[in-house]
């Protein structure tokens, strides 16, 4: 019998070839995998634990794929070329052993995927608690060190004419910068005579966070990290009759701010000194203006990192960045809560954020709007200032880029609610501006009126407003409320205030030679300025010209 013909050499040229071709392949995918784990591996943070199954599945289901595909590369060769079948089933089998391989070595990856990832998530929560424990020694260790009572700061006859003025109640982040650490406030407070030697009741109201109080010297009380929410717990403390002298006493307390905004926090109602059980119409307020100064500042508190949201771009890598390839037309932005304390950081970052995010889409300067912080927290009696007014002023830092704009929610918050539940207010306002800046509608004016210009005008103040079509007016029917003068000792006064055309005529009676000017410069002021469109007037100081 005649030896079986053997196929043309072009035939088994052309095989060698595709044996060749699906090796390459088969290798190529191999190297992807690969770099398929090690990017896992990278990221194997944003898995749960309950995914590693399907962790090791994908790898039998890319075999299964690939092997589809791989038939389906013999079979098309066949159809194209005389090739045997025998030759076909050896290169099938050849991508039947390569896959199998692959996805038994994924199988066999899964677990130290899930070593790998247990190993990470414990070394970020070890090391964020390491790093919590080590500031909480650092705030503990200076939270004792009351370096400014060997100052003599607690001392009725120290000299604090140096020392400057702060609204209280109130944060002392406007006097004193923002910073986390220990600050002394000083005030007087003259004693009737029928008082002398009684004990007294002192009401401090909340101190954000921790306090020594002294008086005539000695200490009368203190709140440390033993109280439960110190932060907002009353101090009361009791004031021993032999410390009681009619006329001038000396009240000092030493505030120890450990996160974000400190000072005293409560009502200035909640703020009085008196015999115990005294009534309340011979109380002696302490609200008003008190001497403070820095003690000592530490360290920022770190971030709970365990937390996706407290991570570096944690919350735009999740959230954000999928969206990137897509197009967009604006942005409707409504954040600065948790920045409190950092308005001067915030001032930086904001446009920053902003750039940034323009960068990426690549759709040019798109439109940015934004809503500054609405009214919270406890109204004060007195121009008080506060962490809210600042962060409202640095949000305002990003009117300076293109295309962007603000709208002013300072009329429809609420005192005891973080998020206000009248977003439809919020929504329209948005609305106006997005109708006006993106889709060209002719409405004017979309926004509350703006201070242009300042003038000093026979004994008065004059702010002239932009956006005051038609004049200004007041939302309640009231006189304008809001205004208030800054004296260069940082002594505040309310300014009377009236109304003529797109004009506020300040009258200076008040305080005789003021350099700034406020208006809505509170927590949660009483401010009722706004245009004839029904737009709020935004928060704002202006430093005053020369006389």
């Amino acid at each position: 019998m005649d030896a079986p013909a053997s196929p043309p050499k072009q035939v088994e040229s052309f095989a060698s070839q595709v044996r060749n071709a699906v090796i390459w392949r088969s290798g190529t995918q191999i190297a992807a995998q690969l770099v398929q784990w090690a990017s896992t591996f990278l990221v194997i943070r944003i898995l749960s634990p309950g995914d590693y199954g399907l962790f090791a599945m994908t790898g039998v289901v890319m075999a299964f794929l690939n092997m589809l595909n791989g038939y389906g590369l013999a079979s098309a060769v066949v159809q194209q070329r005389d090739i045997t079948s025998r030759q076909v089933q050896q290169l099938f089998g050849m991508l039947i052993v390569l896959n199998l391989s692959l996805g038994a070595a994924q199988f066999a990856l899964a677990p130290l995927a899930a070593h790998c990832r247990k190993f990470i998530g414990l070394s970020a929560k070890e090391g964020t608690k390491q790093a919590m424990q080590s500031w909480e020694k650092l705030r503990d260790a200076a939270l004792a060190d009351t370096r400014g009572l060997a100052l003599g700061w607690a001392e009725p006859d120290f000299n604090d004419s140096a020392w400057f003025g702060c609204p209280v109640p109130g944060t002392f982040d406007e006097a004193a910068g923002e910073m986390d650490g220990a600050l002394w406030y000083r005030r007087e407070v003259v004693i009737p005579p029928a008082w002398a030697g009684q004990d007294l009741e002192l009401h401090l109201g909340a101190v954000d966070d921790f306090d020594h109080s002294f008086w005539n010297g000695l200490l009368v009380g203190k709140t440390g990290t033993e109280t439960k929410e110190y932060y907002k717990h009353p101090r009361i403390y009791t004031v021993p009759g032999s410390l009681v002298k009619t006329g001038r006493n000396l009240l000092a307390v030493r505030v120890f701010d450990e996160y974000l905004s400190g000072g005293f926090v409560s009502h200035a109602n909640d703020m009085w000194v008196a015999p115990q059980d005294a009534a309340p119409d011979v109380r002696i307020p302490l609200a008003g203006i008190w001497k403070i100064k820095v003690e000592q500042t530490i360290a920022e508190k770190p971030w709970a990192q365990e937390h996706p949201q407290a991570r570096p771009e944690g919350i735009f890598n999740a959230m954000l960045s999928p969206l990137i390839p897509f197009g967009l037309r604006g942005v409707l932005w409504y954040q600065g809560e948790n920045n409190l304390g950092y308005a001067v950081r915030y001032a930086v970052q904001f446009p920053l954020m902003i750039q940034s995010w323009r960068r990426r889409w690549k759709c040019g300067d798109f439109p940015f709007l934004f809503v500054q912080l609405a009214n919270y927290g406890t109204r004060h009696a007195n121009p008080s200032g506060g962490a809210w007014a600042e962060l409202r002023e640095a949000q305002t830092a990003a009117l300076h880029l293109p295309h962007t704009a603000m709208v002013t929610t300072i009329d429809v918050g609420a005192a005891d609610n973080l998020h206000p539940t009248n977003k439809k207010t919020v929504g329209l306002r948005l609305a106006v501006n997005a109708l006006a800046m993106v889709y060209g509608r002719d409405i004017s004016p979309c926004t509350g009126p703006v201070p242009d210009r300042v003038e000093r005008r026979d004994g008065t103040v004059r702010i002239i407003f932009s956006h005051a079509q038609g004049g200004l007016t007041t939302a309640d029917h009231r006189p304008p409320q809001g205004f208030a003068w800054v004296a260069r000792d940082g002594r505040t006064d309310w300014a009377d205030a009236r109304i003529e055309g797109d004009t506020i005529v300040l009258s200076l009676a008040a305080i005789p030679h003021p350099v700034k000017v406020k208006y809505a410069w509170a927590d949660n002021p009483d401010a009722n300025l706004i245009n004839h469109a029904g737009f709020p007037a935004p928060p704002f100081k202006w430093d005053l010209p020369s006389a």
